[in-house]
Parts: structure tokens; sequence; C-alpha cells
């Protein structure tokens, strides 16, 4: 019965994303936050079995309607690595914006060194191109007079301990794409369980340049335990698609990092 609503919801919100988008009329509000997350929800359950064409129209509206301007509420939820507000839009969904650091508050500028809205933008990007982790649908946006990112805010499951028992494989996953992308703030509240399994968020100080945290002995266990259609978008990923989906977000030279460490990926995977 449980697998026959979701099938419903689903059929419904991607008929309603592929028509025309979301409503926004004051009768769907209340329903708004639900719907934009189911939609983000069922983007990963598809990422094997629709082409890529589908998934990557969903996507896009899911960014068009985070870029529109809304009247927001506001609130600071305070610095760690980067100074971080929760933000709850009129129309009914949540994210996460995190400012570039020249408009952070004074007292957290020390903290600043290494930190990039852009990388959230494109972590969520490539996550989505490779169907490689969980990374919520991120934009670049101005708000309150500040520039940054704003991220789906997606809640965390009621039953995350039961269906954390069985993520081993994206676990794997997840470490296979840190590497990828250089993530250097990998801790564990820096990832959760949905209703659809493991969320990864906080990729600021990602495609840096620096040495990797994980050992090239956890990359190739992690590797080993891919799927084939994992593997398969990873073996297909090359510089020109990376230019494309990088565009200004990181320089040439984390460009040519990346692509380094996406050649050992794909010599283990050949070998």
């Amino acid at each position: 019965m449980l697998m026959f609503q979701r099938l419903l919801i689903k059929l419904l919100i991607v008929s309603n994303l592929l028509i025309g988008g979301f409503a926004f009329g004051s009768a769907c509000r209340e329903t708004y936050e639900t719907d934009i997350v189911n939609a983000q929800n069922n983007l990963w359950m598809e990422y094997n079995k629709k082409p890529s064409y589908f998934l990557d129209k969903i996507y896009k509206r899911i960014q068009s309607q985070m870029s529109m301007d809304q009247d927001n509420n506001f609130y600071y939820l305070g610095t760690g690595m980067t100074e971080t507000y929760l933000v709850k839009f009129k129309n009914g969904f949540s994210g996460i914006f995190k400012p570039f650091p020249e408009y952070w508050k004074k007292k957290a500028k020390n903290k600043a060194h290494g930190t990039n809205p852009k990388a959230e933008v494109l972590a969520s990007l490539l996550s989505h191109h490779l169907g490689l982790t969980q990374v919520p649908v991120t934009v670049l946006k101005d708000l309150e007079g500040m520039k940054g990112s704003l991220q789906l805010f997606i809640p965390k499951s009621e039953n995350e301990l039961q269906i954390q028992e069985g993520s081993t494989r994206e676990l794997s996953e997840m470490k296979v794409f840190d590497f990828l992308i250089n993530n250097l703030d990998r801790r564990r509240d820096n990832y959760f369980y949905s209703d659809y399994g493991l969320v990864a968020i906080d990729h600021s100080q990602s495609f840096s340049t620096a040495k990797s945290p994980l050992s090239l002995h956890e990359v190739r266990s992690a590797i080993a335990s891919l799927s084939k259609n994992k593997i398969q978008k990873l073996s297909n990923l090359n510089r020109g698609k990376i230019d494309a989906l990088a565009g200004a977000l990181i320089t040439t030279e984390q460009k040519d990092a990346l692509m380094e460490r996406l050649q050992f990926i794909q010599n283990q995977i050949n070998k």
C-alpha cells in the first residue's frame, strides 16, 4: 500500500513538473514544500531507471523554482565552517543559504579560508550528472543583500536509524564522490538519511587542489563496490563534460586536479 501511494505521488509530481512546473496559487502554497521535496526525492529514485534528458528536465525545473525571486523569512543558524541561514519562502519550500565570506559577520571571517558557495552548486550538478550520492539541488542566489548558495532543504527521516542499517553501498558511493570532488569536510554531521536514503550536504570546501584526506586504499575499496550503472557514468565523464558542468564555478587549476582524481578512478575501474 505504501509503495502504491509513493508511486501515485511520484506520477502526479512528475507530470506537474513536465507540463508546466509547480503551481503558485494560494490554494497550493501549503503543499508546495512537500511537492518540491518529493520532486527531489523522486528524481533520486529515478536515476537508474529514466534517461538523462528526462531527469535533467526535472532537475532544471527545481532549479528554476529555487532561483525565482520570492518573499522569504530569514533565520541565522550560526557559523561552523561557513555562515549559514535557514530560509523559508512564502510559497512553501525551505532552503539552506550560505553567503560568500565577504558578507559574513566579522567574528566569523577567520573561518572563511577555503570555503566557496560555488563549490556547493557544482557538487550538486556533478552528483546529478553521475547519479552518485544524493546532493540536493543547489543554486546561486542573492538574498537579503548577500550573494551565496541556496540548497533545497530535505528533512531527515523519522526512521533514520533503520534506513542507515542498509546504507553500506551508499556510504561507498559517497566516499568515491568525496574523493572525486576532494571534499575536505566530510564529517558525520555532514550527511543524514531521508526517507529515500543518504543525503550528502556541506560541500563548500570541495574541489580543493590539496591532498585528499582519503587514503587510496579506502578509495579503491569503495570503487570496487559501485554498481555497473555508476561505473559506466564515471567511465563516460571527461574534461569536456566537466568544463560544461563547471563553467566558471571553479578555476582551471581546480579542473586539472579534478581530472587527475577522475583518471585515478577510471584506471581502477579498468583494471
